[in-house]
């Protein structure tokens, strides 16, 4: 279905071509911080970007004083994530048809956007469980590793899907340097290294909605004919 906006033969493809940054800033998982160059000349457009560009992910609970974005709203039920996506003020020149439209194609089709509902329901029934047992519920928190080879076992985890597993009350140690870890809440952003597989499909959610891996380091490389 996404397709068929990049085809223009969608109709909304005009308002989608017009305002792509934003629709593809408003589904992402992570957020893009680069210093654009704006100088113009006189041909065809072209993005410039001076130095680096970095890619953030945070918790998946937003501060008290802040509302939820990116990869946060994921974590909310769907009619709650619709809400605070439709209304946040950056995205006011957004079509809402077009957003709903995008929501449902990207809930159905990306393995991140289940990965997160599945972090839901388990942090939902982790709570529910130390409520019964009169105990201080344990964090719950995500794996995405690099090269995708979770290891169940090795995190006890109850739960896990293609991208991500999805671990209960867990030790920091366990984590190995090239996985990136979700947390329930945390004092800042943290950089997904642009050699992170996760990065691309997490940055650029348009280009990748079904979740495919970005470029990582020992990438298989498929030779064939020009």
């Amino acid at each position: 279905e996404l397709k068929t906006l990049f085809e223009k033969s969608h109709s909304l493809s005009s308002k989608f071509f017009k305002h792509i940054q934003n629709y593809n800033t408003a589904m992402a998982f992570a957020s893009i911080l680069s210093n654009i160059d704006n100088q113009t000349g006189r041909g065809p457009y072209v993005y410039h970007i001076s130095d680096q560009i970095y890619h953030f992910v945070g918790s998946v609970k937003p501060a008290s004083n802040e509302k939820p974005s990116f990869d946060q709203l994921y974590f909310l039920d769907t009619a709650e994530a619709r809400e605070q996506r439709t209304h946040h003020p950056i995205n006011i020149c957004l079509n809402h048809e077009l957003l709903d439209f995008l929501e449902q194609v990207i809930l159905n089709v990306s393995p991140y956007a289940q990965a997160y509902k599945l972090m839901r329901e388990v942090s939902n029934k982790e709570n529910k469980s130390a409520q019964l047992e009169g105990r201080q519920p344990m964090d719950v928190e995500m794996i995405f590793d690099n090269n995708r080879q979770l290891d169940q076992q090795q995190y006890n985890t109850p739960q896990a899907n293609e991208v991500a597993a999805i671990v209960v009350g867990s030790n920091d140690k366990q984590f190995l340097l090239h996985q990136l870890v979700i947390h329930p809440r945390a004092s800042s952003l943290q950089i997904i290294p642009v050699i992170n597989a996760n990065c691309d499909p997490m940055s650029y959610l348009l280009l990748f909605p079904a979740g495919d891996k970005g470029w990582y380091p020992k990438i298989p490389c498929h030779r064939g004919r020009n």
